[in-house]
């Protein structure tokens, strides 16, 4: 969690990730940072550019997540995930039965966001 920023052109920057290749799946996943942009040419919440056939299965972005962009060079087919809210992200039932994401790996802190159980140690 934190701010992804970039000044080069021909940068292709996501939440998630930047390019989902041809075919790429993206499975269960959460993008809760924010970003900011100049000269990229691609921004998203989640993907900022796919390939043909990518495809996509419960992957969300904080819905309140801050995604500046200025001086887009040229935009690319982008894919943005569903929106999820803060609150809802801090959650152990979005963690564990809305992504599946297991309890022995993942955990949510008190008032924070999931972070991998030797983190919150």
């Amino acid at each position: 969690l934190g701010t992804l920023e970039t000044t080069n052109a021909g940068v292709a920057m996501g939440g998630f990730v930047g390019i989902n290749n041809v075919g790429g799946s993206i499975n269960k996943c959460l993008a809760a940072g924010n970003m900011i942009g100049v000269g990229a040419e691609g921004i998203a919440s989640f993907v900022a550019a796919e390939g043909t056939s990518s495809s996509y299965f419960k992957c969300y972005y904080r819905e309140d997540m801050t995604v500046a962009v200025s001086d887009i060079a040229t935009p690319l087919t982008t894919y943005n995930g569903e929106a999820a809210s803060a609150d809802l992200i801090k959650t152990e039932g979005f963690l564990y039965y809305t992504l599946a994401w297991t309890a022995d790996a993942w955990c949510v802190p008190a008032d924070g966001y999931p972070v991998l159980t030797w983190q919150a140690e």
